[in-house]
């Protein structure tokens, strides 16, 4: 781990708390001098307006294109990841709806013990897997 953050909830969409998370994690890698790393995403939609290959909803345009200057200056790569192998940003998008202010963690020990399990969860390259019981309509 380099570093985790949750930043508290806002009433946005789900596209925009991607790209505004994605936007956070390039800056501070950048300011950290990270380079040639690689972005994972679960929002294939975001992947691709950022790698030009869907159009750019326009409540998004100016996340977007301050994420595509990070990704060209500073050799990032920028990747889809399916929802069940992103189990550390899912752990952390749900703590992050009971904080009020930014929070921060640079080692693992800081992090709450859900999310704490979700990382090493990940280090095995274990899948993780939802199951909901089948609604039944009478």
């Amino acid at each position: 781990m380099v570093m985790a953050f949750a930043s508290p909830i806002h009433l946005h969409t789900n596209n925009y708390s991607e790209a505004q998370t994605a936007l956070q994690g390039t800056l501070w890698c950048c300011n950290q001098h990270c380079h040639n790393y690689t972005l994972e995403l679960d929002s294939l939609l975001i992947v691709n307006m950022i790698l030009g290959l869907d159009n750019i909803l326009w409540k998004l345009q100016e996340i977007i294109k301050k994420i595509q200057k990070n990704v060209e200056l500073h050799g990032i790569t920028v990747q889809h990841c399916y929802k069940e192998g992103n189990t550390v940003a899912d752990s952390l998008a749900k703590y992050a709806t009971n904080i009020t202010n930014n929070e921060v963690f640079l080692q693992e020990d800081d992090l709450p013990q859900e999310i704490k399990g979700a990382l090493r969860i990940d280090r095995l390259h274990m899948p993780s897997f939802k199951f909901k019981p089948k609604k039944h309509s009478n």
